[in-house]
């Protein structure tokens, strides 16, 4: 076979001696007078013809990829290309219109937040330690009491998950909650940290859930309100055209068919950035594996949607709920000598 059958369209013998090199040497050895010989290996003439046309590379089943292809995409300026992974053209891409993500911390070994997070937001330590929640060992006695009374083994199963994050309701108002994913259910506790006992408990069953959705929490164009500035996950087990008008216009209302949750503000602070039971990237992770889970152990023959798209709050102007987010009243908090 000749070269030219072997694509190489020549080998040439580089020889030097140790001499030429700057090679430190014990002071009590002689320099071995050895020679270095290598090679230097041209491929298709490409060393001397460096303007070439370089060759197309395909992968198996999929179609060429051009690595100078300028990004499209119909999101504006965003500069980011489409990349279908699975080369068909259907199901999810890299596209990443809004800052939301769906990196799991499984593959990239890291816990750090990927949702947006509003980068105006800090949370200093003296300010974290108001939170009765972050308040040591109060996260191991809390899941001591929510498994003992709230997680019913033989309805729930195992737990796969907990977290302290915040739930935004219909009227906008934050309500910091403790999430508990098991093999079956959805857990939503509303815990006293400050009585150390639990309030009250909702519970999801998790093959009702329909749509995941996740995203950046939005306004309407019209609204009056500060841009929140940050992103979250919503869990919807309903349709939206079935809502009363009783249940949009009550306050209390607690039989809304979804949820919308969000990292809590102990993640703004530095040391607390990698924490996990603070973080809703990590719930959503967790809920949504335990979701598909459940949709095929109930062989539901539609699966749950998964969808990536702004999370509509409709609040236009609520001075009530600016009120109620600004002085902390979803929290349990030490409140200078006055904890509530």
């Amino acid at each position: 076979m000749s070269e030219k059958d072997l694509g190489l369209a020549s080998v040439h013998t580089v020889s030097a001696t140790v001499d030429q090199f700057d090679i430190p040497l014990d002071e009590d050895k002689d320099a071995p007078n050895r020679e270095f010989n290598g090679t230097i290996l041209h491929l298709n003439n490409t060393m001397d013809n460096a303007g070439a046309d370089i060759p197309e590379v395909e992968f198996s089943n999929r179609g060429p990829v051009d690595v100078a292809a300028p990004a499209n995409n119909n999101h504006g300026d965003c500069g980011v290309a489409t990349v279908d992974i699975n080369g068909d053209g259907n199901g999810l891409t890299r596209n990443r219109p809004f800052s939301a993500s769906m990196i799991s911390r499984r593959t990239t070994g890291s816990t750090t937040s990927r949702t947006s997070m509003n980068p105006s937001v800090y949370q200093s330590d003296t300010n974290i330690q108001h939170f009765f929640s972050h308040r040591e060992g109060m996260f191991d006695k809390m899941m001591k009491d929510c498994i003992s009374t709230a997680v019913k083994q033989e309805l729930d199963g195992e737990v796969k998950g907990a977290w302290i994050l915040v739930q935004i309701d219909h009227w906008d108002r934050e309500n910091e909650k403790v999430f508990i994913v098991t093999e079956t259910s959805l857990l939503i506790i509303t815990y006293d940290f400050i009585k150390e006992k639990i309030m009250q408990t909702r519970r999801i069953l998790l093959d009702l859930i329909s749509t995941v959705q996740i995203g950046d929490i939005v306004y309407p164009p019209k609204s009056l309100m500060y841009a929140r500035q940050h992103g979250g996950v919503r869990l919807s087990w309903g349709d939206d055209m079935e809502i009363s008008f009783g249940q949009r216009w009550n306050p209390w209302c607690n039989t809304m068919p979804y949820i919308t949750v969000a990292h809590h503000p102990i993640i703004y602070n530095a040391k607390e950035h990698d924490t996990i039971i603070y973080n809703v990237d990590d719930f959503f992770e967790t809920v949504l594996d335990a979701i598909e889970k459940a949709h095929k152990r109930k062989n539901i023959a539609v699966p749950v949607k998964l969808v990536e798209q702004p999370l509509l709050i409709e609040n236009y102007g609520s001075l009530y709920s600016m009120i109620y987010n600004q002085s902390w009243i979803g929290y349990n908090r030490d409140r200078n000598g006055v904890s509530f």
